[in-house]
């Protein structure tokens, strides 16, 4: 069963509102608009009818993953891999980060079934994503030590600061957050 995505998405949004006061203000621009990278296909049937949700819409969105799994494109916190111009790789996934297709294939029409959420009577919870742990042969892959992660991590924060996607002061407290959590997964990031 997958479990809820736990990024949390308050130091963007916070971003966010700083960039937009700037921006009112006149002392400052947004940062460039990211984009998720993938392609729209169609549903055979509509995912929702416009009894339930008010949609009946039979487009999806499929997102174009990377060497880890996880989406391209659009704005790159530390939980993702990113690969820089020069070529060198950030960030330090634990797992798939979802949407609410869980790593199945959303042109089926029973793609939130298939990620156990679809009994949430809250659609926020079932909106914001979910999380599918690595194994401890895919972390393998990407740490060979804790250091190798925290590296990686405070590379990627670091990437984020100077695009704008988090705050400057929120640096530090989302590094040490990154690095608890990998204390949920020992199989994943070596002690």
């Amino acid at each position: 069963m997958a479990e809820q995505n736990y990024v949390d998405t308050g130091p963007v949004l916070r971003a966010m509102v700083e960039h937009l006061r700037a921006w009112i203000e006149g002392s400052g621009e947004p940062p460039v608009s990211e984009y998720l990278q993938g392609k729209v296909d169609r549903l055979g049937t509509p995912l929702f009818t416009d009894q339930s949700w008010g949609n009946d819409n039979q487009q999806v969105y499929i997102f174009r993953l990377g060497v880890d799994g996880n989406a391209l494109g659009g704005i790159r916190l530390p939980h993702l891999r990113t690969e820089l111009s020069s070529g060198n790789v950030v960030g330090g996934p634990l797992g798939l980060y979802r949407g609410v297709e869980c790593n199945n294939d959303p042109t089926q029409n029973s793609f939130i079934l298939g990620c156990q959420i679809n009994g949430d009577p809250y659609i926020y919870n079932i909106v914001g994503g979910t999380f599918i742990p690595y194994s401890s042969e895919q972390c393998v892959a990407f740490y060979d030590s804790y250091e190798t992660y925290l590296n990686e991590v405070t590379d990627a924060v670091d990437y984020a600061v100077v695009q704008g996607w988090i705050l400057p002061e929120e640096a530090d407290s989302i590094i040490a957050l990154t690095a608890q959590k990998s204390q949920d997964f020992p199989s994943c990031v070596p002690n």
